[in-house]
């Protein structure tokens, strides 16, 4: 799994190929119960997927290297714990799904190599420390994407960045808890997307029953992309809910449509 000196592995453990996946918690896995951690001395290649049967801690102590081109998907069940200790890089792909689970992303994301898309379809709470950078290379559709079913966020760093995507550069659906979360994101730079920042809605959700509440949006750059700059979606009715969403304080320019777009009514 990694480049130079052998990572060491704490836990049962088992080699895993290329296309392969690492099953934590199920038959021929690490075993219910037993944490995950690797400890790269110099860095660690991440070129297969991970997922746990139960809750399990699973921690990148050193850098982590992404394949190039591909894709990395880490799944783990519900009210799991998964860290980033050092620096994550490559064009490849991550999606980090964890129900009701932490996350913590505490080295840079991207800063050698920005990473073609980052999508967190489920989580309890993100929080990063550091930059992110992605790169779509015009062939990602969303950047960075965040699913229905999120807690917290908390990625404020300034310096970040996301290019190159077809779709939205940061899309946020609709969905979560109606209260008790704080969802922040400021200090990116989005450019060259298709919408910078995107808030929408999934078919089958209604804007009286779910909405963006608890996000605040501020001090991030979206400029030149080639639809909108910030747009709030309507549902399929047409309806939309700005209830508790804060958007402020951004800089949003030379857009090739609307600026700021809110739909529906």
């Amino acid at each position: 799994m990694r480049a130079g000196t052998r990572p060491t592995v704490t836990g049962a453990s088992r080699e895993v190929h290329p296309g392969q996946s690492l099953q934590i918690g199920a038959s021929g896995g690490a075993g219910v119960g037993h944490a995950l951690s690797v400890d790269g001395i110099e860095s660690t290649l991440l070129n297969a997927n991970i997922a746990t049967a139960a809750a399990e801690t699973v921690a990148f102590k050193g850098p982590v290297l992404l394949p190039s081109g591909g894709a990395v998907s880490i799944s783990l069940a519900p009210s799991s714990t998964l860290s980033f200790g050092g620096t994550i890089n490559g064009s490849a792909s991550l999606k980090i799904d964890v129900p009701s689970g932490a996350v913590s992303l505490a080295g840079k994301v991207g800063a050698v190599t920005p990473l073609a898309a980052l999508s967190f379809p489920r989580v309890g709470a993100v929080t990063g420390s550091a930059t992110i950078a992605v790169n779509g290379g015009g062939k990602s559709v969303n950047g960075i994407s965040f699913g229905r079913d999120v807690g917290g966020i908390a990625l404020t760093a300034a310096g970040s960045t996301v290019t190159g995507c077809t779709g939205a550069g940061i899309r946020i659906a609709a969905g979560g808890p109606n209260s008790g979360w704080s969802r922040k994101l400021s200090g990116f730079t989005v450019t060259k997307c298709g919408t910078g920042i995107d808030f929408t809605y999934a078919v089958d959700q209604s804007a009286s029953q779910a909405g963006f509440h608890g996000w605040t949006v501020s001090g991030n750059t979206v400029s030149a992309n080639s639809a909108h700059g910030v747009r709030l979606g309507a549902d399929g009715g047409g309806r939309s809910s700005s209830s508790a969403l804060v958007v402020s304080s951004n800089q949003v320019s030379k857009n090739v449509n609307d600026g700021i777009r809110v739909e529906g009514t």
